[in-house]
């Protein structure tokens, strides 16, 4: 059992969700034994991490990146300070991706345009799939699938996207199955974002990743 109680946990998830990239984007880790109390990575850059320890008198937070060096560490009084942090501590990694990765910056537009559909489309976390509409979620993937197979055939993306692609897209299609709607498509968009701006540098390729993502969520193209 966790040192933390399932309360703290939430807590500790809400901020992560709240962020641009969603909670998905986040491996969180709370030991059972030990001072740690939470440890979190960013997948696509494990070397952003925030920790939370207990001590004596209260606690501290050590992070990567930080605002304005790139590792901090600092005592904190309360619990509520430490996720105070732990969301300063997410906008810093938006602001360093911003700075590093132009593509980051061209979809942050797309990724607000999904969630704000998510959020409008579905007012709880609960509702589930139907086997009617997996289905119909089966065959939109197979046919994006398809898609990317022929512009690996014309050699406009590697045997590397290809295969990064279709697993990315096996995965979903398995969560598919147990994460309610809501959590899905907020996965779904967060995998979206990474393949875009991490994966597929085919300008051909991006277009039917975002063309796929608004039709999903039945988003007019853009312009």
């Amino acid at each position: 059992m966790a040192l933390l109680t399932r309360r703290s946990i939430t807590r500790i998830s809400d901020v992560l969700d709240k962020s641009c990239f969603t909670s998905a984007a986040f491996e969180l880790v709370t030991p059972d034994a030990g001072d740690y109390l939470a440890s979190i990575k960013f997948f696509d850059r494990p070397d952003y991490e925030f920790n939370i320890r207990s001590v004596n008198s209260g606690f501290t937070v050590q992070y990567m990146p930080g605002n304005v060096v790139n590792s901090v560490y600092v005592k904190q009084d309360t619990f509520d300070i430490c996720l105070t942090s732990l969301h300063e501590w997410t906008n810093n990694i938006k602001a360093e991706l911003l700075s590093s990765n132009p593509l980051f910056n061209e979809f942050e537009e797309l990724k607000k345009t999904l969630n704000d559909a998510i959020d409008q489309k579905y007012s709880t976390s609960y509702e589930s799939f139907t086997k009617e509409e997996l289905n119909t979620l089966k065959n939109d993937f197979e046919l994006l699938n398809s898609r990317f197979s022929e512009l690996h055939e014309k050699s406009v993306i590697t045997d590397q996207e290809l295969t990064k692609i279709k697993k990315t897209m096996d995965e979903l299609l398995a969560e598919a199955n147990s994460f309610p709607k809501k959590v899905w498509y907020r996965t779904y968009g967060n995998n979206m974002l990474k393949l875009l701006t991490n994966t597929i540098s085919s300008p051909t390729g991006q277009k039917i990743l975002e063309e796929g993502a608004r039709k999903l969520l039945d988003i007019p193209p853009s312009s």
